[in-house]
């Protein structure tokens, strides 16, 4: 359906005021992209009519000016076509500048990247911040005492298959510990008497 020519003037108001009086442009072409005003004025030495199409030059380039409706197509096929690479927002964005133009065309790609659902899985899970490391301290002997587990070991003739590693923070003293279990009863049995014991610390 034919737009009225109310419609028309409305879409066409800010361009009419930037644009040269000998020249008409066609509102085919501008109708689906209503500019606004103050942007006009900033783009009236660069947008011209060239063959019944509207092109903006700039210095030797000359870009197509995308209407309104076919953008986000424009974007689908360049971005996510059967020939691309899903690009980033910023390669994006030089690709195509090398050929189109429009008003917003970087956050309009910016947003529409973000929109896209091949980008988003081949993304991944965003990234969590790591802790920051952190200096531990001891004022006095067995103060404090790390103790861990060591396991995927070859099991040995008398059936150990597990370490336990007990080190005192403040000494640096370690002792390693073999284990033929790694539950709760026999690592504090082996604790206590391997390792405090030996420094009254039962």
């Amino acid at each position: 359906m034919w737009p009225s020519n109310r419609t028309r003037t409305r879409s066409l108001g800010p361009l009419s005021q930037c644009r040269p009086r000998a020249t008409v442009l066609p509102w085919m072409i501008c109708a689906p992209c209503p500019w606004k005003a103050e942007n006009c004025r900033s783009l009236r030495p660069t947008i011209i009519l060239q063959n019944q199409v509207l092109v903006r030059r700039d210095d030797d380039t000359i870009q197509l000016v995308v209407p309104q409706s076919l953008r986000r197509q424009l974007f689908i096929h360049t971005h996510a076509g059967p020939l691309s690479a899903h690009l980033g927002s910023q390669r994006m964005l030089a690709q195509l500048r090398r050929l189109y133009y429009w008003p917003g065309m970087r956050k309009d790609i910016d947003a529409w990247g973000r929109q896209c659902e091949g980008c988003a899985i081949s993304r991944g899970p965003p990234s969590r911040p790591h802790g920051h490391l952190r200096k531990v301290s001891a004022s006095a002997i067995m103060d404090l005492v790390a103790i861990d587990i060591l396991s995927g070991l070859p099991v040995t003739a008398d059936g150990y298959k597990y370490v336990l590693v007990a080190t005192d923070y403040f000494t640096k003293w370690l002792e390693a510990i073999p284990l033929c279990d790694a539950e709760a009863p026999p690592c504090m049995r082996a604790l206590h008497s391997a390792f405090f014991s030996r420094f009254n610390k039962s």
